[in-house]
């Protein structure tokens, strides 16, 4: 009796590489956590979703003409329960902070940390599409709901939603969960900026970013969206007339009004931009529009995609949270500011991975980003949109195993200029 090899004879043809001998008559499973010990079928039928998770289970043949005895059988599921807990044991999954925190695959594999956007958004999308496909390729991964955010506590200051908040969480979960040099820090949108600003204060970090689907200048951004609304909303309009469908092209116009008036304030042209024009409602109007004109999904979604989405949406859906998108605007005025320069000090730890149909960014902002990181370190995924990872998950997973296999750069030996946290100059 002895551990399932990877190996299989010539008769035998199986969809998962960890399967046994042809000739076997039974097999027999021992679960790390339940340590129970069972038969095939009935480990088939108790525990499918984990059948294909190699690193949580062992796998035990008993070939055929094999002597199974019990003694024999003790002393190895004893010798697994001990190698597993030894194995686990400096595998810390806790932190002693106010978040929700999760992770998938060993401790020992290099890590990559999920920062979600937002500033009140969550990782619930990333959690049940991504972060396990992305540990059975060899990666620690680690997601959390910053505070006050998805299924982290709501009981909140003020001061929680701070960069200097933010990146002191960060920087204890690195400490907490013992993680090794070379942290792989996956930035999704707002979570890009924030991965930006901890690098900024830890220039002693040997830590790569990865840019996904985050903007760097947001002045601009919101610029060219709103150019896109007033392009897209005299059609809606019309449409809506024709229909008869009078008080949708009442709204539809007021709407088209409130764009064409952020157009002119926001951008004026002399002088610096006003925080007045930036609040949470100018904000957040902008975002819900883009939400509402579908900029954020790609107009041809594959089959994969769209079965991703179907099972995430059984899973139930955790709302947006108000007060730490409203606190970052009014601790950070984030939604004010041109990172580009930051980025551009910080180039040698970012790489970028974009979806070319999504909505936020036109072939001119791409571009531009394109020419901060250098067309290198730049993936733009065809076909998807602001979730690349759902959209085109395995371009998105050979991306990464790409950028991790990139030599860490050296960590830079001065913090970086101060440009980056002041307003944006007239676009």
């Amino acid at each position: 009796m002895s551990p399932l090899s990877d190996n299989v004879d010539g008769n035998h043809t199986c969809a998962s590489k960890w399967c046994c001998h042809s000739n076997a008559k039974v097999i027999f499973v021992q679960h790390p956590i339940h340590r129970t010990i069972i038969c095939k079928d009935r480990f088939i039928k108790t525990h499918k979703k984990e059948f294909d998770d190699k690193t949580d289970l062992w796998f035990l043949c008993h070939q055929e003409g094999e002597q199974m005895k019990t003694l024999t059988l003790f002393y190895v599921g004893l010798f697994l329960t001990i190698f597993s807990g030894s194995a686990h044991a400096s595998c810390p999954s806790k932190v002693k902070l106010p978040i929700h925190l999760k992770t998938y695959g060993h401790c020992q594999h290099q890590a990559i940390i999920y920062l979600h956007g937002g500033p009140g958004d969550h990782t619930q999308v990333f959690t049940h599409t991504t972060a396990k496909a992305i540990a059975q390729k060899g990666f620690f991964v680690v997601t959390y709901d910053r505070r006050g955010t998805g299924r982290s506590s709501r009981q909140t200051k003020p001061t929680d939603f701070t960069f200097k908040r933010a990146i002191e969480d960060l920087h204890q979960i690195i400490t907490q969960l013992k993680l090794k040099s070379g942290v792989i820090l996956l930035g999704h949108s707002f979570g890009g900026v924030l991965g930006l600003k901890y690098l900024e204060s830890h220039p002693d970090t040997h830590a790569k970013l990865v840019l996904v689907s985050a903007p760097l200048d947001y002045p601009k951004l919101f610029k060219q969206l709103l150019d896109r609304f007033l392009k897209m909303y005299p059609a809606f309009i019309q449409r809506a007339t024709q229909q008869k469908r009078h008080n949708m092209a009442s709204a539809m116009k007021r709407a088209m009004g409130t764009c064409q008036m952020l157009r002119t304030f926001m951008f004026p042209k002399k002088g610096p931009l006003s925080p007045l024009w930036y609040s949470t409602r100018q904000i957040g109007f902008i975002f819900s529009l883009a939400m509402q004109f579908g900029l954020y999904t790609p107009k041809n979604i594959s089959q994969a995609a769209k079965a991703r989405y179907a099972k995430l949406s059984k899973k139930g859906h955790i709302r947006m949270a108000y007060k730490p998108f409203a606190g970052f605007i009014r601790n950070e005025q984030y939604a004010m500011k041109d990172y580009t320069p930051l980025a551009q000090t910080l180039k040698q730890h970012i790489y970028g991975v974009y979806g070319q149909q999504d909505g936020l960014f036109n072939k001119t902002r791409l571009a531009h980003i394109q020419r901060v990181l250098g067309k290198q370190r730049m993936t733009i995924l065809q076909r998807a949109g602001h979730a690349p990872f759902v959209d085109r998950q395995q371009a998105f997973l050979q991306a990464l195993k790409r950028i991790s296999s990139n030599p860490t750069s050296k960590p830079t030996s001065q913090p970086s200029s101060q440009p980056s946290s002041q307003p944006s100059s007239n676009p």
